[in-house]
Formats: C-alpha cells, structure tokens, sequence
C-alpha cells in the first residue's frame, strides 16, 4: 500500500502501478507479455529478449563430435524445481544402456539425493562464470526440464551460444528459445519417460545432434544473441523519444 502511495504520490509507472500513464513497455518474453496482458491489462507490451555475447566456438561446428562420450549438464542453484531430479532418473536408466554417456551437476543437490562414483556423475556445488563457460563448451546436451515454472532461463540460450543441444520441457517461456527438432528438443514437463526418450534419441543419432547443435547456435545468433538485444532495444527507445 505505501509503495501505491508513493508511487502515485511522485508519478513513478511500473508495469503493475500507474502503467495506463506509459507510451508502453517491454518484456523478456512472449509467456512474460501475456501475464501482463492478462494480470494488468496492458495491451501496448513488446517483447524484447536478452542479449548475451556470441563467443567463438571455434572448430565445433566444423568438425564432428566425439561420439564415443556424450556429455550431458545441469545447471540450476535450485535442483528440484529446475528439474534435476526428473533428469537423474532418466539418465540412470540410460547409463544401463549407453555407459557412454555422462552427466555433470552444477548447484547443489536435496538431502536425500545421492552420487555415486560409479554413475560417471560429476557433482559441484559451485563454480565461478567463467568455469561454466568451459562447461558449455565441453559437453553436449543440456538438460533444463522444470516440472512446473520457469521464469526465464538464461541457461538455455547461454548453452545455445556453444552450440550445445538444448532439451528443455513445455512449459513457460522455454518453447520460445527452442524449435522442436530444429534447434533442441521439448518435452512434456514431469515426464521421466519422454525425456528418456529424447535423450536416447540424441544418443543414438549422432547427426541429429550435429543438425540441431548447428540450428541452436543459429537461432541464438539470430534471437538471443546481444547485437539483436541491442538494435531493437535502441529502436524501441528512439520510437519513444520521437513520439514526444
């Protein structure tokens, strides 16, 4: 209430408080603007998605990958809700099958969660940016299922970047950074079997995981990618100043 108050009081316009004052506002995403279309009424949103740096990948996408190792990556300080539970069942039924696949954990893993050595599981709790950065460049698929919610994800157009596989679950604003089957994969959000599915699709197909690393380098650069982060956010910003 003291914030409404304030906010009237000195004319402050956000997108839930005095937003009929905007000439209009923007979101990350498509999932984003329907929310303040359906919350708050306002109609003049436009989308503009982050912008991240495009890094040299080098020979990646010039050369074939390694086939005999598949590298799976987690990323998520929250290991529930990001999914990571659903995505170490399906590899441990996958690792009876395919020994040689592994899987690497970013963040920190529930109480009752536990790795053993002999899964080819690589657990850390923490690392810094930069080792992140090596970690897309070295693996191959990154897993990022959130059974329910998603705010955004950054994770996913930062591994689409290197040219990593994206296989990311149905819900929220994940369907916008991947094309299914052209630049990743979606699954139903909650399903053990479909991502196990998706998964041994990827492993066992070794030019569908070149064809859609090359589409999610492509649509990063095309989408996500900060030189079109920059261009439409500059045009948005002169549209508003020569509308005055």
């Amino acid at each position: 209430r003291l914030q409404s108050w304030l906010f009237v009081f000195f004319n402050i316009i956000t997108g839930e408080i005095n937003s009929d004052k905007a000439e209009g506002f923007f979101v990350f995403s498509v999932w984003a603007q329907k929310i303040k279309n359906l919350e708050y009424r306002i109609k003049n949103c436009q989308v503009i998605y982050p912008g991240l740096p495009i890094p040299r990948v080098g020979q990646r996408h010039t050369r074939k990958r390694n086939s005999k190792q598949i590298k799976l990556l987690f990323v998520g300080v929250w290991f529930e809700r990001k999914g990571g539970r659903i995505l170490l069942n399906a590899y441990r039924k996958l690792r009876l099958k395919y020994p040689q696949v592994t899987l690497t954990i970013l963040g920190e893993l529930p109480f009752d969660v536990s790795i053993y050595r002999s899964e080819g599981v690589i657990h850390k709790n923490h690392v810094s940016y930069q080792d992140l950065l090596s970690f897309y460049r070295t693996h191959d698929i990154l897993v990022h299922v959130p059974p329910e919610i998603e705010g955004y994800g950054m994770t996913v157009p930062e591994a689409m970047s290197y040219g990593m596989v994206p296989v990311v679950s149905d819900i929220c604003v994940l369907p916008e950074f991947v094309e299914h089957e052209k630049s990743g994969l979606i699954v139903k959000a909650g399903s053990v079997i479909e991502l196990e599915k998706a998964l041994t699709r990827l492993i066992r197909n070794e030019t569908l995981r070149r064809n859609l690393s090359l589409g999610a380098r492509k649509r990063f650069v095309a989408r996500f990618s900060l030189p079109v982060f920059h261009k439409k956010l500059t045009a948005y910003f002169f549209e508003a100043i020569n509308h005055y």
